[in-house]
């Protein structure tokens, strides 16, 4: 398994919530699992920019076992492919990522897919979603994986949780992206490709 955590100005964010998901995870696979504090593990290099936005990247099982650090550059997503499936699970952030993979391949001229689990909106192959509704933003509350951000935004009282049919989909053209590395970025608008 791994976390994904952004780092602005050399500051690591949301720290608190990626511990509280990598505990989950450990707790749930593993018996009697408890991982040291984030902050004490991440700690840029002085070789890296601080004025650029890196991505550090945090590999465990049982213990922590690697960590990364690279310089990021947002992907430009805006149009996204409706894939259906039945069975699909990503409940924890896991390196193997096939599943999603597959249905990413599908995506044809789309730079993206929007993932519909059982006839609901979960996510994109790389991010949780997020739709410009009755003058608020709202969220699948079935995602695939409850990112960092999106917990965040939820907390905070600005992304609400809402199941959302396939069909809905249409009329939510307004959208936005988040991950950890991700910021919503207000009323986004996003095509929708094949939607059935």
């Amino acid at each position: 398994m791994f976390e994904s955590i952004k780092i602005e100005k050399g500051i690591a964010q949301n720290l608190h919530l990626h511990q509280e998901r990598m505990q989950r995870s450990g707790e749930a696979l593993f018996e009697g699992v408890t991982f040291p504090a984030l902050d004490k593990y991440v700690r840029l290099p002085d070789s890296f920019d601080t004025n650029r936005l890196i991505k550090c990247r945090v590999m465990y099982s049982r213990q922590i076992e690697h960590i990364e650090y690279e310089y990021y550059t947002p992907r430009q997503i805006r149009s996204l492919k409706i894939v259906h499936v039945d069975h699909l699970e990503y409940t924890h952030k896991f390196v193997d990522r096939s599943g999603i993979d597959r249905l990413f391949s599908q995506r044809g001229e789309a730079d993206d897919i929007l993932i519909i689990k059982n006839g609901v909106a979960t996510d994109t192959s790389m991010a949780n979603i997020c739709f410009w509704h009755h003058e608020r933003w709202i969220t699948p509350a079935t995602p695939l994986l409850k990112g960092t951000k999106r917990q965040e935004l939820l907390q905070g009282g600005k992304l609400f949780e809402q199941n959302i049919q396939a069909d809905e989909i249409l009329h939510l053209r307004k959208a936005c992206l988040i991950n950890a590395m991700m910021e919503p970025i207000p009323r986004q608008m996003i095509f929708f490709l094949d939607c059935k």
